[in-house]
């Protein structure tokens, strides 16, 4: 059967396609607009498509009790937006829930750079003029959500609620208690400190702290190089810091020259020291009575001590380069890299 159907009487002819056996399915062409008119759809004319409606609530609170009421936030919705305002002494919570009955406690995160009156639990604990020109937001989580105060001592809050479907970018994230600030603001001027216990996972990861078996503490990026070539015995300076600081060696080679002798060939232990006390850096090295017989010029490779390094103990005090012997020809040397603070 051909497609179409013509009326009887009247010769319109109805817009069908035949899907076999004798059956016709009417095709229909989607309009949109107010009660009253149509709109075609068309290319020009695209059927709208959104996000759900823009909704918002109110509600202040002058003591114990709900003070928003359950609000559902099906649909679409992406964040919950709160604007806090008013002089008030006491705590309260938002509360989230999937049957509308049993409510549990939602973590707020403060939109601006404060976090003055979220405490880790999502409660609203300052007892002074609140956040209220940056507010809240959470991800929604929960169907049902409420604001309720839990304790009250004086005055009045004043909450703005608002449910959006627009993409949020967040600005802080709450990890075990603690907090990450990330700012798409930031200047990179923060300063990071060294033997930080119970850091969160976050700040570890962010900031690439390493582990020492007691705290945490920043890797370094070595930008200061030192060298130096030692033939008497005992200590030789390898890197006075400039006045005020401290050296932080990150790595370090040791070489021997291929003319290296001593007055009886045997070990001599290579040292790096804090000035007297050493490092724990201690490599032996064979140099012989002649040179030239046995080493033929000699190199430890870099030797990477890792991306915390060994700290002088205090500043303004020199790293060493130790000899047990003195050389008769040829030198040790040494070259160490790392960073001054």
């Amino acid at each position: 059967m051909a497609d179409d159907i013509v009326l009887p009487g009247t010769a319109a002819v109805v817009a069908t396609d035949d899907i076999g056996s004798g059956r016709q399915v009417q095709l229909v062409k989607p309009a949109f607009g107010a009660d009253g008119s149509a709109t075609m759809v068309s290319g020009s004319n695209p059927l709208p498509v959104g996000p759900p409606a823009y909704q918002q609530w109110s509600g202040s609170v002058t003591g114990t009790g709900t003070l928003v009421g359950s609000f559902d936030v099906s649909g679409g919705y992406t964040a919950i937006i709160i604007t806090v305002t008013g002089t008030f002494s006491g705590t309260t919570v938002l509360q989230g829930s999937f049957d509308g009955t049993n409510w549990t406690t939602v973590s707020l995160s403060a939109m601006g750079a404060s976090t003055a009156g979220v405490a880790s639990n999502g409660d609203f604990t300052q007892s002074s003029t609140p956040n209220g020109s940056n507010g809240y937001y959470v991800p929604v989580w929960f169907r049902y959500y409420q604001f309720v105060c839990t304790a009250y001592t004086s005055g009045t809050r004043t909450y703005q609620v608002a449910l959006t479907a627009a993409p949020l970018h967040a600005m802080r994230v709450n990890v075990a208690n603690s907090s990450l600030s990330v700012s798409s603001s930031a200047t990179g001027t923060t300063t990071l400190s060294d033997a930080q216990a119970n850091t969160p996972w976050s700040t570890v990861g962010s900031l690439g702290l390493g582990f020492n078996g007691a705290t945490w503490s920043r890797q370094r990026l070595a930008n200061i190089f030192k060298s130096v070539t030692a033939t008497a015995s005992g200590d030789t300076a390898v890197w006075t810091p400039t006045s005020g600081k401290r050296w932080q060696l990150l790595r370090f080679q040791l070489f021997a020259t291929a003319d290296a002798a001593q007055s009886s060939g045997g070990v001599i232990t290579v040292t790096l020291r804090d000035v007297t006390t050493s490092t724990g850096l201690a490599i032996p090295v064979y140099v012989p009575a002649t040179g030239g017989t046995a080493l033929g010029g000699w190199s430890s490779g870099w030797i990477d001590v890792g991306p915390y390094g060994v700290r002088a103990a205090a500043i303004n005090t020199n790293l060493n380069v130790n000899l047990s012997a003195a050389l008769t020809a040829g030198a040790i040397g040494v070259v160490a890299a790392g960073t001054e603070e």
